[in-house]
């Protein structure tokens, strides 16, 4: 089993907005990552992601 440790990247990488097709208003990618607005449909789920738990 290997393990990776996490490396802060040393230059912040542009916020790119993901636009078109039938994607959510408000998705962004910065490297790697893609990060999409908090749901209000779905409280629970964003109150576990925000809990940590």
């Amino acid at each position: 089993m290997s393990s990776a440790t996490y490396v802060e990247p040393a230059e912040l990488e542009p916020e790119i907005a993901l636009v078109g097709g039938d994607v959510t208003k408000g998705v962004v990618r910065i490297g790697d990552t893609v990060l999409d607005p908090d749901d209000p449909c779905v409280p629970e789920g964003a109150d576990l992601l925000h809990s940590g738990g």
